[in-house]
């Protein structure tokens, strides 16, 4: 039931927030509580979590009610807000150090049985420091869920021993990639950023685009992308990555539009001729070299561009003559339907949150199994809407 007093709408074109996100804890309703045990339980909360503020520490929680503690985002879980909660709801509050030795006795145990290994993971994430040296110790476990959850904990924590275990997990299990790649996000040390390097030219697309991701969110600026705004006021992006892997072709239809081009050059077939309704043609060149692509609109002169057939400056040119977006993925869809391009294309190589653990399903990315017990909500980083419909500017037509 929608509240009267909301106002709701949606920014056709997208927007960006420019309010911080705010958030935090409430006690829930019934529950007699004072200033006095949210001051507790924030205090231990800032045990585990603080961050820096011109130069001093401060601690991540504050209260401020009876039964509301205002929250910050420990940057470490910028990519994973759900992960962030979960781990902070399994903060013991007024443990003494004798019950935490013998919490930490049984959670080495817990570790080391698959079943319990979530649950013993969180929790020693939650306890910190105290729990990393345990945590390693599930890196040597045989059984890779054991080795993942482990290691997925000290990624958090910024401890670059986990690098090895997430990287085989992202490359080998596709239940645990999007987490394990989430993970080496948030590491700083150079050997996840390798590790998300090395990713980047495997076979599968999901991975490939997932570490793409993931680095573009350690470094959004980052020149090994060569991010390139293209189209009228920069509608879209075009990413072009150097890769020895399968040259491959990603686009989005949801999140930001972006196309990503997974090795230089990647070749086209030039068309005799490409049908691409009234307004558009595209064949090519009269020496037989070039792509020559021509837009017609009425009362306006007929624009013009030649490029190589690749498809690097294929997409070019057809931002030149003023196509919008949602066409020129179009055009990359109807290219590869007519056996033009010389690669895989892909679109919104995602996560399907439907996959668990102990399927086969690392073999192929279309294998989907029930609904997974044993993994968090799909990190932030990796959600995405549902694919919308999107309408070019030039014709009533929707999107591949």
């Amino acid at each position: 039931r929608v509240n009267p007093r909301e106002v709701r709408g949606k920014i056709v074109g997208g927007g960006v927030v420019v309010k911080p996100r705010l958030f935090g804890l409430m006690v829930l309703p019934g529950k007699k509580t004072t200033l006095m045990q949210t001051t507790m339980i924030s205090k231990a909360i800032n045990q585990r979590f603080n961050y820096m503020d011109r130069g001093a520490k401060k601690g991540v929680a504050d209260p401020k009610d009876d039964d509301y503690i205002d929250l910050k985002l420990d940057p470490r879980y910028r990519g994973n807000l759900s992960r962030y909660f979960s781990v902070m709801l399994h903060v013991a509050i007024g443990e003494s150090d004798s019950e935490r030795e013998e919490r930490l006795r049984k959670l080495r145990s817990m570790l080391m049985e698959p079943t319990s290994a979530m649950s013993a993971a969180m929790q020693l994430e939650a306890i910190g420091a105290r729990g990393i040296e345990i945590l390693i110790e599930g890196l040597e476990s045989p059984d890779l869920q054991v080795r993942f959850l482990a290691a997925e904990a000290l990624a958090y924590q910024d401890k670059h021993l986990a690098v090895p275990v997430l990287k085989e997990a992202a490359e080998t299990e596709s239940a645990f990639r999007w987490h394990a790649l989430a993970a080496l996000s948030s590491i700083t040390h150079v050997s996840a950023l390798d590790a998300l390097d090395s990713l980047l030219h495997v076979s599968s697309a999901e991975t490939r685009y997932g570490a793409f991701r993931a680095q573009k969110k350690r470094a959004d600026n980052s020149p090994v992308f060569n991010a390139e705004k293209l189209g009228e006021n920069g509608q879209f992006v075009l990413h072009t990555i150097p890769s020895n892997g399968e040259p491959m072709v990603h686009y989005t239809r949801s999140r930001e539009p972006e196309i990503v081009l997974f090795g230089d050059p990647i070749e086209l077939r030039i068309p005799e001729f490409l049908d691409c309704g009234r307004e558009i043609l595209i064949k090519g060149s009269e020496d037989g070299t070039q792509i020559k692509v021509c837009r017609f609109q009425p009362g306006q002169e007929t624009r013009v561009e030649y490029c190589a057939p690749r498809v690097k400056d294929f997409i070019h040119a057809l931002a030149n003559v003023g196509l919008s977006y949602g066409r020129i993925i179009q055009l990359l869809d109807q290219t590869k339907r007519e056996d033009l391009l010389v690669a895989r294309l892909v679109a919104d190589a995602t996560p399907r949150p439907s996959r668990s653990y102990g399927q086969d399903s690392e073999d192929s990315e279309e294998v989907t199994a029930p609904p997974p017990t044993n993994l968090m909500p799909l990190p932030d980083l990796f959600h995405v809407r549902p694919a919308v419909r999107v309408r070019t500017s030039d014709e009533d037509v929707d999107s591949p």
